[in-house]
């Protein structure tokens, strides 16, 4: 059967807006994210504009509550793997304000984060090829460069871009993911080595040497395709925090390249002899 033509040129268009987001993308990460931070204004311009010219509802976005319900019973395995995970591994360090607060905002991140990337890059390439799992192969793989030179991240970041946009295939919600993510992510920190995963820093920030005044073994998140700017941590941090809700905002803005921590690794994996497992400073 013969494509139309002005179906195959609408394909074409399609695909060649995601990859041109992609490169964008990339640019801001590795070119301008460090000099000009306010330029990924253009970034979330562009996001706007196709969402309008593509005319993407809440619902397709992945946006709606009643979609979040029901991927309790259609993801009810990877719910089950993943909570029991995050639990086992975490629960000493999850009941605490920080922690709270941190996961919540997080949380929100993380809705942000895949609202971009399946409308952005997953859609638009599956709605154009002849197979799902193609398009989310590719996207796994842009999803994937956006992370390196991190060896952790790398890896990872393509298996959850495949997972998540078959997920997102079988149960089209954004906030289902963002919470999964929220746990995976958790978990993944928590179990490689420091000397590796560079408190999950990528693309410029990565050789960078971290601040010895930041909090060296809280969480930071794996799935990270927007980087903290430089200008939020020009403040001083000599006077100290005042209040709490200093205290997390000095933790948000001295991860460099960085999403909030969500909570500090878990006291029993700190091993003796292990340098894969070792225990975080406490705050303060």
């Amino acid at each position: 059967m013969t494509v139309p033509v002005a179906d195959g040129q609408r394909r074409v268009t399609e695909i060649a807006g995601a990859v041109a987001f992609f490169l964008a993308l990339l640019a801001y990460l590795w070119l301008l994210a460090i000099r000009l931070p306010w330029s990924g204004v253009l970034v979330l311009l562009a996001v706007a504009v196709s969402w309008r010219r593509r005319s993407l509802t809440p619902k397709s976005l992945g946006l709606g509550w009643d979609d979040f319900r029901a991927s309790g019973q259609r993801w009810v395995v990877i719910w089950i793997f993943s909570v029991s995970l995050f639990l086992i591994l975490g629960y000493r360090s999850l009941l605490s304000f920080a922690a709270l607060t941190h996961g919540a905002v997080y949380f929100a991140w993380g809705a942000a984060q895949q609202v971009v990337y399946q409308s952005m890059t997953y859609l638009p390439l599956r709605d154009n090829l002849k197979s799902r799992r193609l398009a989310a192969g590719l996207a796994g793989a842009a999803f994937s460069i956006m992370h390196f030179p991190n060896p952790i991240l790398v890896p990872a970041t393509y298996v959850w871009g495949v997972a998540s946009s078959l997920l997102f295939e079988r149960c089209r919600t954004v906030w289902g993911l963002a919470l999964l993510q929220t746990m995976l992510s958790s978990t993944l920190f928590w179990i490689t080595p420091l000397e590796l995963n560079r408190n999950f820093q990528i693309g410029p920030y990565y050789h960078q040497v971290h601040s010895s005044q930041a909090p060296g073994g809280t969480f930071a998140p794996p799935i990270s395709i927007w980087i903290v700017s430089e200008w939020a941590v020009t403040t001083d941090r000599a006077q100290g925090p005042q209040t709490a809700f200093e205290e997390v905002g000095w933790d948000y803005s001295h991860q460099v390249g960085l999403c909030p921590p969500i909570a500090y690794p878990p006291h029993p994996w700190n091993i003796p002899g292990s340098p894969l497992f070792r225990r975080a400073p406490k705050p303060g």
